[in-house]
């Protein structure tokens, strides 16, 4: 068991804040509107997931597939509230996150952090003047985590390893010495290994080797989106 990390609590708070800026900003219209990075959430219904997601934190009550009935509880318990009635949920909630991310073991509640922070991102999509935040500390632990969870599918599939490369930070994947390579920005990684980029924007990264075997098991929410996602920068 891991020990519990100190900075997590700001990071995660980080994130709330800026998110809760930009949803106390939104009329009853723009909480209707559709999220273009996620399966057609709504900008209401995406806050709900992530209120949902500290509220079954803080019952370990987080489902350990993190299925799609799972998150569709978040949505489906708040259907009849307003936006701002949802925030301000999120708001009562933050003291006791904020202590179960003091406390907790880092491997198992770092994980708010990186999903609050991936969601904001998410919410940003839906309005095209408000840019993403390309560097935050939850950004490498996306990475690490994601990587990681490509390493666990390469194996099941008995691909070769594949080094990722991203300004930096680097990691290979899968057992053995890496066999190809892919090099992409940071954040545009991390947005392709979570699934918001298609198969041609992730053809388009810097690889060695052939990236076709990969692309199936890319994203670790199954297929990578069929469609181009281009974030405000």
């Amino acid at each position: 068991m891991t020990s519990p990390d100190p900075t997590l609590p700001a990071v995660w708070t980080a994130s709330q804040e800026r998110t809760l800026a930009i949803v106390d900003a939104l009329s009853a219209e723009d909480a209707e509107r559709t999220v273009p990075a996620t399966d057609a959430w709504t900008v209401r219904q995406l806050v709900s997931h992530m209120v949902g997601v500290g509220d079954d934190a803080l019952k370990d009550a987080v489902a350990e597939d993190l299925s799609p009935t799972w998150t569709q509880h978040h949505v489906d318990d708040r259907k009849d509230r307003t936006l701002p009635e949802i925030a301000q949920e999120w708001r009562d909630l933050a003291p006791k996150i904020r202590e179960l991310l003091a406390t907790g073991p880092a491997e198992e509640v770092g994980s708010l952090a990186v999903d609050a922070y991936w969601h904001e991102q998410d919410l940003r999509t839906a309005f095209p003047h408000v840019s993403p935040v390309t560097e935050d500390p939850a950004l490498q632990m996306a990475l690490e985590a994601f990587g990681g969870g490509l390493g666990d599918r390469i194996k099941e599939k008995g691909l070769p390893a594949l080094r990722l490369t991203a300004g930096s930070w680097t990691t290979v994947v899968g057992d053995g010495a890496a066999q190809a390579e892919v090099q992409a920005d940071p954040f545009e990684l991390g947005r392709a290994l979570s699934g918001r980029r298609s198969p041609a924007q992730v053809r388009a990264f810097s690889w060695t080797g052939n990236p076709e075997p990969y692309l199936p098991i890319f994203s670790m929410f199954g297929d990578l989106r069929p469609t181009d996602l281009v974030e405000q920068g």
